[in-house]
């Protein structure tokens, strides 16, 4: 889970980056786990480099492991992928870069494990940015390895699929999994396409290897530098970035128009920048009760409030004579002024976790079997429909329910009725994942009418189930 804080210190806004544990697995795991995450966060930190994101400090907080890093602003590559904006010069300059990042980052020792388009960020000026390195691995000396499976299908190499040890080649795979994205147009084993985990894990180690179509427009010596990255045998890989990034400049050299490689211009085009980390209502909520943030509702209300009723207090004082009642009642008038104000700002708003007032207003049970019906708020559309189960929702046309938010993937999760009981959400393969109170659903968490799912930048909740759904 991601926060935005801000450090006092030095006045800036940063990310901060908290593992979020299973509540499956046991407290000496969790602890286990957290000082993991901080010990690789400070390895991270060591890492120097202009296409690397800058980490503050991994440590312990009030009990709590996290990642402090610079707070970044642009867009994932995800998002320009999904938007068809990547000329053939842009991508190859984010390769570029990344490929460098990495070769850097290679001989410090260390491994990212989970590179992917939504790891990488396009800055509001240009730059590529390699973030999460939260489970990257550290080479160790005496050539044992901890057998620790972390990465994401689609990106994730056969021998991290498999468990085996990981070297610097199971991060070229992924490089080469995001550089036939950018050509192609589509994750070669169905990352963009909303395949199951379990079928894309398979097409890694066990499908037909990677090939573009006979009528690509690639240059076939282009072809050749990402088919040898995707090579399901490490050893026919690459074996550092900086041989790619070489190897990747030959291939491209004769084919380049000399047009605008610095993404400025496209990362412009996109729109808005994206802060560079995603928010669900719950983590905003609960950080602006952490740190409050300047220039938030809270904090605007907060200051007003509290100073109206001091100018309201002096007022009364400057205006009473021997405790004139007339003082008295100003004070009290603004005391209640200010608390209506504030309800009717937070009226606006709902609490983290909970439905909106209108979704909490349909509560009552309607009649049908395998129908649910849901409240969605999205960037473009709040709307209540009924939804026939199993769904699945995404940002395309194939999808049973579309969702209208650019950061949704087109086909993003699935809700259904198991036989466990109960109403259950998944992620199908999403870009951005699905999340259900803040928690990654993953293959499958158990929903109620309370319950938020965060699809992208919209969120949903249900509003009525029959008993048979439930």
């Amino acid at each position: 889970m991601v926060w935005r804080g801000w450090d006092p210190k030095l006045e800036r806004d940063v990310a901060i980056k908290e593992p979020v544990a299973s509540p499956t697995i046991s407290e000496a795991m969790t602890h286990e786990l957290g000082e993991r995450f901080v010990r690789e966060g400070k390895t991270a930190a060591r890492l120097n480099h202009p296409g690397i994101v800058t980490i503050f400090a991994a440590d312990v907080f009030d009990g709590r492991p996290a990642i402090v890093m610079e707070l970044l602003r642009g867009h994932t590559l995800s998002t320009l992928i999904d938007r068809r904006l990547l000329t053939f010069e842009a991508s190859m300059s984010v390769l570029d870069q990344l490929l460098d990042a990495l070769d850097y980052a290679q001989t410090m020792g260390v491994i990212h494990r989970d590179v992917k388009p939504d790891n990488i960020f396009v800055t509001d000026d240009g730059r590529v940015k390699l973030t999460d390195f939260g489970v990257a691995h550290v080479s160790r000396l005496d050539g044992q390895h901890d057998a620790i499976i972390a990465g994401t299908p689609g990106y994730m190499s056969p021998e991290q699929i498999v468990g085996d040890p990981v070297d610097s080649r199971s991060d070229i795979f992924g490089i080469g999994a995001i550089a036939y994205e950018m050509l192609a147009g589509f994750n070669p084993f169905g990352a963009t396409d909303g395949i199951e985990t379990t079928v894309m894990m398979y097409r890694t180690t066990n499908g037909p290897e990677p090939a573009f179509a006979p009528d690509s427009a690639v240059p076939h010596a282009l072809q050749q530098v990402v088919l040898r990255a995707l090579s399901r045998d490490a050893a026919q890989r690459f074996p550092s970035a900086g041989e790619m990034r070489v190897a990747l400049r030959q291939a491209a050299a004769g084919v380049m128009s000399g047009g605008d490689g610095s993404l400025l211009d496209l990362v412009e085009e996109a729109g808005a920048p994206d802060v560079g980390v995603s928010f669900t209502g719950t983590t905003v909520n609960a950080m602006k009760e952490r740190i409050p943030e300047k220039g938030s509702t809270g904090w605007v209300v907060g200051v007003a409030a509290g100073g109206s009723v001091a100018a309201l207090g002096l007022l009364a004082m400057l205006t009473s004579s021997g405790g004139s009642s007339f003082g008295l009642l100003l004070l009290v008038g603004g005391g209640i002024g200010a608390l209506a104000w504030y309800m009717w700002v937070q009226s606006k708003t709902h609490p983290a976790g909970e439905p909106p007032p209108e979704a909490q207003a349909l509560m009552p049970e309607r009649a049908g079997s395998d129908l649910v019906e849901i409240c969605m708020r999205g960037p473009q559309e709040d709307r209540v429909l009924t939804v026939a189960l199993p769904a699945v929702f995404g940002r395309s046309a194939e999808a049973d329910v579309i969702v209208a938010d650019d950061l949704a993937s087109r086909r993003h999760a699935r809700l259904e009725r198991r036989a466990e009981g109960g109403l259950w959400i998944s992620d199908v393969g999403s870009r951005n994942g699905t999340y259900l109170n803040g928690l990654p659903a993953g293959s499958g968490l158990q929903v109620g009418p309370n319950d938020v799912i965060t699809l992208g930048s919209t969120e949903v909740w249900l509003t009525a189930m029959t008993d048979e759904v439930r």
